[in-house]
């Protein structure tokens, strides 16, 4: 995949506050590998402190609550979404190792 083309990056990661600070070595690497990038994350309310202060992302969308039904849920982060700057975007990462529960793949 050729960084100079992806211009705007959505990363979903929607897991409680101690998933995400394990996931913060990957974020620093997706930013090193796509440096001009506009990254935007969706988290979960209670990773909002973390999320605001990562040198990594440059948007931050903490308005995930995981006990909303799936439909809601996505209502809810796409219409933040489309208020974000960088949308729609160009690629999208779902960290997760179930289903996509949560809709990244339609998100960008």
């Amino acid at each position: 995949m050729n960084p100079k083309i992806i211009k705007t990056i959505l990363i979903v990661k929607p897991d409680a506050l101690g998933d995400y600070i394990l996931f913060t070595g990957a974020l620093r690497e997706i930013r090193n590998y796509f440096r001009t990038a506009i990254i935007a994350l969706v988290c979960n309310k209670l990773a909002e402190p973390f999320c605001f202060t990562n040198p990594h992302i440059d948007h931050h969308i903490a308005g995930f609550e995981r006990n909303l039904d799936s439909t809601l849920r996505m209502e809810r982060v796409l219409g933040l979404l489309k208020q974000s700057p960088g949308y729609p975007y160009d690629l999208t990462m779902v960290f997760r190792w179930d289903t996509d529960s949560y809709f990244g793949g339609s998100l960008s």
